[in-house]
């Protein structure tokens, strides 16, 4: 069985925008390295660069791609829980229902605030109509 051998690694400070950052522990043979501590890719290739930041693009573009069926998945993964648990179909209902409920009141929130404004509008015109026609506002109550 053979034994590993030794990897040689470096110790090193760059300047970066004026700030000394320690990179250590990094191979002293590698075209391109991560430093685990500082979270950077180190390289002194143009060329390994470019493939790296290809294939970080490539594989947030896949994952990406992958939304719609995790969502699809979470969705079967639901309803298997429903027919296997009554308790988490109890739940998923409630849920359901309190999200409704949500809406409900928000829609009535905003049919109110237009009914709101509308009145506020008829009450306007009404006043300009009465000023057009030279009509005294009376009180509706009387002593």
């Amino acid at each position: 069985m053979p034994y590993p051998q030794p990897v040689q690694v470096i110790d090193f400070v760059v300047n970066i925008n004026g700030q000394n950052v320690n990179l250590q522990e990094i191979p002293a043979n590698a075209n391109i390295a991560d430093d685990v501590k500082t979270g950077m890719l180190i390289t002194g290739s143009r060329d390994e660069m470019n493939t790296e930041v290809l294939t970080m693009k490539q594989k947030s573009e896949d994952v990406l791609k992958s939304v719609e069926y995790h969502q699809n998945f979470l969705k079967v993964c639901d309803q298997m829980l429903a027919m296997l648990n009554p308790e988490f179909a109890a739940k998923q209902q409630q849920e359901q229902e309190i999200s409704a409920l949500k809406g409900q009141m928000s829609n009535m929130d905003k049919n109110m605030q237009e009914m709101s404004r509308n009145m506020a509008d008829l009450i306007a015109q009404n006043q300009k109509l009465m000023e057009q026609l030279g009509v005294a506002e009376t009180s509706k109550t009387k002593k």
